[in-house]
């Protein structure tokens, strides 16, 4: 079983039997469905199951295997959510039907424990205490429950006994280091506009630019980048900062300065490509550490060498409290 289950340390595996750590779940192709109302599992897996009838998926001459998860952020009001069932099907299979979507599943590295319908909330409670002591934390890939045959599946909220196979997703700790910003004066340059992206070019060049004219060296000094974040808008913004010196002293037609009052931070490591990963990623830290969000503002330390891309690296700044 090494050939598939990471080794864990001793102390974790015997407070912990139960939860494995695979190596790699291959990528697979899946029929999928998805089903919004107030009992989704059960639509879900009745459509689905239907399909896979008609279509001879289930004739047994073929291994295949079925997955389901809460569609993200779907909870309504009024208690309509969405859940979505998958049905592994060949590398060359074709669907034609509208209703039933091919996909191709990355795989990836997981945390995976046998549990049952009925204690699903609880399981992942576990899955939580156990990350604290483990080398890993939550991945960013889907989270997965993998239930029985077509044939063994019964009414979702009647049956709480039912097995299932709960998958967690798993990466490697990336190290997280506390960090107190104090006030310090910056020069700085905000826009908005429609095109998010062609603003914050627009915010960069004004900034790289300045910090060329001005002859500062990159090495002695911070570039700090904020904007609205994750927000739906319809009117993005951009602003970047430069650290300077108290006494520095300069004239600019767009690029002013202030004090950025700075605070409590815990921050990572990451690159530009990642970024949405990483916060993702320290979203899921402050919720499985409990720890206090602050309200001072969040910010990105760009690491640029020369005041010109590529970038080296980037490190996310999550404004924590006491």
């Amino acid at each position: 079983m090494d050939k598939y289950f990471d080794i864990q340390d001793r102390e974790i595996f015997q407070k912990y039997p139960d939860i494995k750590v695979l190596k790699v779940l291959d990528p697979f192709d899946v029929a999928s469905y998805t089903a919004y109302s107030q009992t989704p599992e059960n639509d879900a897996f009745t459509v689905l199951k239907e399909w896979a009838t008609k279509n001879r998926l289930l004739t047994g001459k073929e291994n295949y295997r079925i997955f389901g998860f809460d569609v993200p952020n779907s909870m309504q009001e009024d208690g309509l959510y969405g859940y979505e069932v998958w049905i592994t099907v060949p590398d060359d299979y074709v669907i034609h039907d509208n209703q039933i979507v091919l996909k191709k599943f990355n795989g990836g590295l997981y945390a995976v424990t046998s549990t049952t319908i009925g204690e699903i909330a609880s399981t992942w409670d576990r899955f939580r205490e156990w990350l604290k002591l483990s080398k890993y934390e939550m991945g960013c890939h889907q989270c997965l429950e993998e239930h029985l045959p077509f044939e063994d599946w019964g009414d979702f909220h009647s049956q709480k006994e039912i097995k299932i196979d709960l998958y967690m997703p798993l990466q490697e700790k990336r190290e997280k280091v506390k960090e107190t910003i104090q006030p310090t004066r910056v020069a700085y340059y905000r826009s908005e506009g429609e095109d998010g992206e062609a603003t914050a070019m627009k915010v960069w060049a004004v900034m790289l630019n300045w910090a060329k004219k001005n002859y500062l060296n990159s090495s002695d000094h911070r570039i700090y980048m904020y904007n609205q974040g994750f927000k739906k808008t319809t009117k993005h913004w951009h602003e970047i900062m430069i650290t300077i010196e108290d006494d520095f002293e300069f004239e600019d037609d767009f690029v002013k300065d202030k004090i950025f009052n700075g605070g409590k931070y815990m921050t990572m490591k990451t690159d530009w490509q990642h970024l949405v990963e990483a916060w993702h990623e320290m979203g899921q830290w402050r919720a499985l550490t409990k720890t206090k969000v602050s309200r001072h503002q969040w910010i990105e330390h760009w690491l640029i060498d020369n005041w010109q891309f590529p970038c080296k690296g980037v490190r996310v700044l999550y404004p924590i409290g006491e």
